[in-house]
């Protein structure tokens, strides 16, 4: 006998969907950068982790600890996706704190300077050029997948830059041959493999696909088509399109075959929302788990009240359950992720735990400890990334590759339960413990 259906809706990362609008050319070229670039103080503790055989070192004593290691940082503070820029910042701001704890980078004070892309791929070029040849950044963060990434491309590569992308969800097939650029969250392909990897734990053998026409679907659409060890022996019974921008997902949703033992749905931002609202309304028996980069809180309020408890699952990752209490200090990513939760909250009380804090916090600390392991220089630091077979952050263990750089891996998802109009972590943990 077959275990009880479950539903798995994918609900991927709002900055997909702001990846593929950031081409807008509506606003004019300019940048906003402070005056002060933010600075804390640094105590003789030094950062430690282990460096690759191919990166560069440095003795301390060669360095001018006169100078600041700069973090340029560029993302939307106006624009359309000016929800990027507070998190961006608030995430470096926590990592710049942490790293002068730490004692800097080889005894220099850690600084970063931020500057407004304005949702426009232009100003995003300015804001290259003016961080690197202006502000003298060593590395730089920010620059979301899509337009951004596109415009200073040439110029990352060109410089030996090492830049940090907040990127969508497919992010890593995106950053395929940029040999500077690292993505901070996950690719789809990742976020299936755990998915399936946990429907196969639970005895479940028949799946269905409900995703989008658009270039963040594609993952999902081929998956059907992959070997059976690819779908841990899961039988995808049939896959279903929807347009991105679609304000109704019943008709798709009535396609969804209810012999199906999970249906995965994978689908970026609000539309994501609007099947898990069509898949409850549908009357199939199945329940949903949203799987995003996103704040919790966001979702958790616009499913409210629509989606029945234990009817809706979100795969999501560490510093969600660190922030919500759930998850317990045997995880391996337990302590950073502590870290960083109380780092936050000493810089703005009132600011969530989220997603996209936590990735600018990574992406910040991880391209600072490369460089304080190395001679700094962009080669140093990619070696130096290219060797880490771990390292736990906010969000959990980076690894990386020379072909895709990716940030997570499957391992590091963690799924919990939409109950009570909130998310429960505790149910269903997949991240590995120490």
């Amino acid at each position: 006998m077959k275990p009880k259906a479950i539903t798995i809706l994918g609900l991927a990362s709002v900055l997909s969907l702001a990846a593929a609008a950031c081409g807008s050319d509506d606003e004019p070229a300019s940048t906003n950068a402070p005056e002060e670039s933010v600075t804390t103080e640094v105590t003789d503790e030094t950062a430690t982790t282990d460096a690759s055989d191919e990166s560069a070192t440095t003795d301390a004593a060669d360095v001018d600890t006169s100078d600041p290691f700069v973090i340029g940082v560029a993302t939307s503070m106006s624009g359309n996706y000016e929800f990027l820029g507070n998190p961006t910042e608030l995430g470096v701001q926590a990592a710049v704190e942490v790293l002068n704890q730490r004692g800097g980078v080889q005894g220099r004070e850690v600084t970063y300077v931020l500057c407004d892309d304005e949702t426009n791929p232009e100003t995003a070029r300015a804001c290259y050029e003016k961080l690197v040849d202006n502000d003298g950044a060593d590395v730089l963060v920010g620059f979301p997948l899509g337009a951004a990434t596109e415009a200073v491309a040439p110029l990352v590569a060109e410089d030996e830059m090492p830049l940090w992308i907040l990127g969508g969800s497919y992010g890593g097939r995106s950053l395929d041959g940029q040999e500077y650029m690292f993505a901070g969250l996950p690719v789809t392909e990742d976020v299936l493999d755990a998915v399936f990897s946990w429907g196969a734990d639970q005895g479940y053998e028949d799946a269905w696909i409900l995703t989008t026409e658009d270039i963040t679907g594609e993952p999902c659409r081929e998956f059907g088509g992959m070997d059976d060890e690819a779908r841990h022996g899961i039988e995808v019974l049939g896959t279903t399109t929807m347009q991105s921008s679609a304000q109704t997902a019943a008709p798709q949703v009535a396609e969804i075959s209810a012999d199906a033992d999970f249906t995965f749905i994978c689908v970026s931002g609000g539309a994501g929302i609007v099947a898990a609202v069509a898949y409850e309304q549908s009357g199939l028996e199945a329940p949903a788990v949203a799987i995003h980069s996103q704040s919790v809180g966001f979702i958790a309020g616009a499913m409210a009240d629509k989606v029945s408890d234990d009817k809706l699952y979100v795969a999501s990752f560490c510093t969600l359950g660190v922030a919500t209490g759930e998850l317990t200090d045997d995880y391996t990513c337990y302590e950073s992720a502590q870290e960083f939760v109380d780092t936050l909250a000493t810089i703005s009380p009132d600011a969530e735990a989220d997603s996209l804090t936590a990735h600018a916090y990574d992406g910040a600390l991880l391209l600072a400890t490369a460089a304080n392991e190395t001679d700094g220089s962009g080669p140093a630091i990619v070696a130096y990334m290219e060797g880490l077979e771990e390292f736990p952050g906010a969000m959990g263990m980076y690894t990386f590759t020379d072909t895709i750089r990716r940030g997570l891996g499957s391992d590091q998802v963690l799924l919990g339960v939409y109950r009570g109009n909130v998310w429960e972590f505790s149910d269903a943990l997949n991240l590995p413990k120490s």
